[in-house]
């Protein structure tokens, strides 16, 4: 399972009621991304593991490239840093894990991280096909494991993407981040790192960009509230899509989706690129609406096609189209998410949660369920 971190902590957010610990500090979006989490784990179990296993080989070697020493004040020995194809700045991963299967491997004592306290071996890695493993390259090492962790959230690194460079005026139109958001996302990560959850931030790309890029090495069940991320869908790959505050989702696989909107996931870009995106600050054509948008990429599939065939179009569509062709396109190139992010299957190995830790820093923030769950699950893997 990849989660979108920051798409769900803000839902978190937005559906839970103010929280604060005793000295002040909001504890709201933690709260409900843990209770989330919790929730998705257990009731998503049998789709996780037939959906979440590796589909490259480790024939599949690269050398990583890393950063100046300057750039990583601060950061501990699980960083690991990288560079990304097409991205404007290197990349930093961060990554933690623990697994049965480690365990087993290596004969050395790793307590399972899950909140959900599963307790059943995983299915065999299914494989893809060599169009599929091309998809991406990715770095590993000679000596590294193929155990990949069940679930990983990934957040947008701080800075700006190759988006903004390419057009400066990309999100300028969003509300500023609520003040009580913010200090919780480094306590929501040191929490989930604690817990054993990998975490992953790269430098230059969005979160977005890295889920779609590991959609291509495993099959994956996303979680996500960002339409963006449904053009990732293929066999193999699932979406499931908050609808009620943190409590429910909506599942998309190919099939459900080609049924709602009438083509298929790789059209998604078209079909944006024709609507916009007024979150992102992204232009549409004026006069296309959802209705026209869908109908129009249901019939033609692709930007391409639809200016091949602009004559058929009704006077007011052929019109607003030809006016705003250029425009069309660049908005399709910044809805197209890069599916060749490189990714270093060793920050995969697994590691040993620090449960002392967790429960210290969910003592100080007064999250007293959470205590209780982590102390349950100390016992039971005792």
């Amino acid at each position: 399972m990849l989660i979108d971190g920051h798409g769900l902590a803000f839902r978190a957010f937005h559906a839970v009621p103010a929280l604060n610990s005793r000295d002040g500090t909001p504890t709201n979006v933690i709260m409900g991304f843990m209770n989330m989490l919790e929730r998705l784990e257990r009731e998503h179990k049998r789709t996780i593991e037939r959906q979440c296993r590796p589909a490259l080989s480790s024939n599949d070697a690269m050398a990583a490239n890393t950063l100046p020493p300057s750039e990583l004040s601060g950061a501990n020995d699980s960083l690991i840093v990288q560079k990304t194809l097409h991205a404007p700045a290197n990349t930093v991963v961060t990554i933690l894990k623990t697994s049965r299967k480690a365990e087993k491997d290596s004969g050395k004592k790793i307590n399972s991280h899950q909140l959900s306290l599963f307790d059943e071996e995983p299915s065999e890695p299914a494989s893809l096909g060599d169009t599929e493993k091309a998809a991406c390259e990715t770095v590993r090492s000679e000596n590294s494991q193929s155990e990949i962790s069940d679930v990983t959230i990934v957040f947008d690194a701080p800075g700006k993407t190759f988006r903004h460079e390419i057009y400066p005026e990309y999100k300028q139109t969003r509300k500023p981040t609520p003040p009580e958001f913010i200090p919780q996302i480094p306590l929501l990560i040191e929490l989930l790192q604690y817990l054993g959850y990998p975490v992953v931030m790269i430098k230059g790309v969005e979160a977005d960009d890295t889920i779609a890029s590991a959609s291509r090495i495993f099959n994956s069940v996303v979680v996500t509230s960002d339409k963006d991320l449904l053009q990732i869908l293929r066999p193999g790959v699932e979406i499931l899509r908050p609808i009620k505050g943190v409590s429910a989702f909506s599942h998309y696989d190919v099939a459900t989706f080609t049924e709602e909107y009438g083509f298929p996931p790789e059209s998604m870009p078209d079909y944006l690129a024709l609507l916009g995106d007024t979150v992102d600050n992204l232009p549409g054509v004026p006069g296309i609406g959802e209705k026209t948008a869908s109908q129009l990429i249901s019939e033609y599939k692709t930007i391409e096609a639809l200016f091949e065939n602009i004559e058929k179009l009704k006077p007011s569509n052929k019109k607003n189209l030809n006016e705003n062709r250029e425009q069309v396109y660049a908005t399709r190139e910044l809805n197209r998410l890069k599916f060749d992010v490189k990714l270093d299957l060793n920050l995969f190995q697994p590691i040993v949660p620090d449960y002392a830790a967790a429960m210290s820093l969910c003592e100080k923030l007064d999250l007293r369920q959470i205590c209780n769950r982590i102390a349950i699950l100390q016992q039971r893997r005792q």
